[in-house]
């Protein structure tokens, strides 16, 4: 853990992280709580799914924030998981009309989340916070 001032970036890094594990967590219990509804997936699956991505987002967040060295490791293994899943689900899952006419804005978001991400992880204050060898 760095005993540096926190970069700005670092701070709005993983505030953005923190709000979308806390997004899946919300997936986590509404899928717990909600009524016996037709689903596409089995019942298991919106709360399993949102506990994974809630508890992984927060963990990067918290790793993030208070300067981990492995934090940037850990963030780029649960985003490309996370894009990979997050994809393969819309693609295989997801056949609503509203779903297709959306599929080319969330493919520019995702794409603009994680160019976001990768260019906060290669400033050189964050780099610097996070421990990482600067060349």
């Amino acid at each position: 853990m760095s005993s540096h001032r926190h970069p700005a970036a670092v701070t709005w890094l993983s505030l953005g992280l923190l709000a979308l594990g806390l997004v899946y967590l919300m997936r986590m219990a509404g899928g717990l709580t909600a009524p016996d509804l037709q689903l596409s997936v089995p019942r298991w699956y919106p709360p399993l799914t949102g506990a994974v991505w809630g508890i992984g987002w927060c963990a990067c967040a918290t790793a993030c924030f208070t300067g981990r060295c492995w934090a940037p490791r850990l963030i780029s293994v649960i985003g490309v998981g996370f894009l990979a899943w997050y994809w393969f689900d819309r693609l295989v899952f997801v056949r609503s009309a509203y779903a297709l006419r959306t599929t080319p804005f969330s493919l520019g978001l995702t794409a603009l989340g994680a160019i976001l991400v990768i260019a906060i992880l290669r400033q050189r204050a964050v780099r610097h916070y996070l421990g990482e060898s600067i060349h």
